[in-house]
């Protein structure tokens, strides 16, 4: 949806797979894309869309759980401006000097949780390091201290906590 005239009919073209008709036929003339939803997933959207300051809610509550009791341990979360209200996931710490990141991971894993890196060094990638050869160290950083840890609906934060301590308290 724009009312943007141009982006209108980028999206347009987008939308037809990249296509647009040329007397009477289809004629590509850039890449697209499918996006459109079955009928069945737009209803099961629409009903999630119903619930969806409930879903929101109960995330707000599960990363403010995280934050609290991780905070003792050195872990800090990602900041994000106080204004900003948005649906997580997830939710990305930068673990203390003391804990090895991969390793807490792996201990996660092992524990039937869901735990990866917290954020990608995109510049690091080889497609980047081909075309730029400029590694951002800030990105770097990052990549290599930053654990993403579940926050959706459902998840026993109780055990993932108990999980970090546990693995926190044999690395100290």
């Amino acid at each position: 949806m724009t009312n943007n005239k141009e982006y209108k009919e980028i999206l347009d073209v987008k939308l037809e797979h990249g296509a647009v008709i040329n007397s009477g036929k289809f004629d590509f003339i850039d890449y697209g894309y499918n996006y459109r939803l079955p009928e069945l997933q737009a209803v099961m959207g629409l009903k999630q869309l119903q619930k969806l300051d409930e879903i929101i809610s109960i995330r707000q509550i599960i990363k403010e759980s995280y934050i609290k009791n991780l905070a003792g341990l050195g872990f800090a979360e990602q900041k994000t401006d106080r204004n900003v209200f948005h649906n997580m996931q997830s939710i990305v710490f930068k673990v203390p000097d003391n804990i090895k990141r991969d390793d807490l991971v792996k201990h996660l894993k092992e524990n039937d949780i869901e735990a990866t890196i917290g954020t990608y060094c995109l510049s690091d990638c080889t497609y980047y390091r081909k075309k730029y050869n400029n590694i951002q160290p800030v990105a770097k950083m990052l990549y290599d201290i930053t654990i993403t840890l579940p926050c959706y609906s459902g998840v026993d934060v109780e055990l993932v906590l108990e999980k970090i301590r546990m693995y926190s308290s044999n690395e100290v």
